[in-house]
């Protein structure tokens, strides 16, 4: 088998990506699971609730799981659910007083560590750096499911 040789450009963007990897933004909220915390960040952007089935579609995850999950918050007191009157078929979820003041908490470690994060970075600087790594991550995304396609296709 031929021996492929790393070029210097692609073993600094696996670094990158190995460091990126490495940080878990999520260790700032360990009392809810990342799943969790976004499934309270979309409930605390729809304080009137949301249904099971809408939540299910922005959160991308099966619905059993959705609903362990949902249980294990409600049973915290962070969310509720309840019965729509006029569909009797239909549940409303909703983030409790407690959850929101729960996202609140955990928002606010965020804001710290970040505002920390961008202290003394030249706006500039920064907002070429995020352009250049929002296009990264958008052709890594497409290339990812092409790679992963062709590897599923390849004979064993």
């Amino acid at each position: 088998m031929e021996s492929i040789e790393i070029t210097d450009q692609e073993r600094a963007i696996m670094q990158v990506i190995e460091r990126m990897q490495k940080i878990k933004l999520y260790r700032l909220h360990p009392e809810l699971s990342p799943p969790e915390f976004q499934l309270l960040r979309i409930l605390s952007s729809v304080p009137e609730g949301i249904t099971v089935s809408a939540l299910t579609r922005q959160l991308g995850v099966a619905m059993p799981a959705v609903s362990r999950m949902m249980r294990g918050l409600e049973a915290r007191g962070l969310i509720e659910r309840c019965v729509l009157p006029e569909d009797r078929r239909s549940v409303l979820v909703r983030i409790t007083p407690a959850g929101a003041e729960a996202f609140q908490k955990f928002e606010g470690r965020m804001h710290r560590f970040l505002e920390e994060l961008l202290t003394n970075v030249d706006p500039d600087e920064f907002y070429r750096m995020i352009s250049t790594w929002d296009l990264m991550m958008s052709r890594t995304e497409l290339l990812m499911d092409k790679h992963i396609r062709l590897m599923e296709e390849e004979p064993e």
